[in-house]
């Protein structure tokens, strides 16, 4: 197979294949009478095209091979950028998620500070009219003490 590369380049050899596959004829079964009667220079002639075929077919399972090797090598190069690429969607979108739900607690804890801060505000207003209230009452006590000994 080497010597035949050696011998031809890649046009060449495909050439010469064509051309052995076309003059050389069909395949036989062994039949030891088959060359009783044959001169030596034919068996010899036949021996070398099939020598010559099985080793253009070499050739080509070996460019057959070669391809698929790189073939599979491009593709196993394309599965690894697809999952480089997955990836990195993927991050993108749990940090998407995350400033999502980032921004929903506060927004919660806005609305819970903002209806506390109410409802506190509410509870000093209160207070505060208790104490106002609470303050007129005792600014009118000694008057009403007054008053009740003055019935007393």
């Amino acid at each position: 197979s080497s010597g035949i590369n050696a011998e031809y380049g890649d046009q060449e050899m495909v050439q010469l294949k064509s051309k052995i596959l076309l003059t050389a004829p069909p395949p036989k079964q062994y039949n030891s009478e088959q060359f009783e009667g044959k001169h030596i220079s034919e068996v010899r002639k036949e021996n070398s095209i099939l020598k010559t075929k099985c080793d253009l077919l070499k050739i080509e399972n070996d460019q057959h091979k070669s391809t698929l090797l790189g073939m599979k090598v491009t593709q196993e190069a394309e599965l690894m950028r697809l999952s480089e690429e997955h990836s990195a969607k993927i991050d993108k979108l749990i940090q998407h998620h995350e400033g999502e739900r980032q921004k929903l607690v506060t927004q919660h804890a806005t609305r819970f500070a903002e209806s506390e801060v109410a409802r506190l505000t509410n509870k000093v207003e209160t207070l505060e009219l208790q104490v106002s209230h609470y303050s007129d009452q005792a600014a009118q006590l000694p008057k009403l003490q007054g008053e009740a000994q003055t019935l007393r």
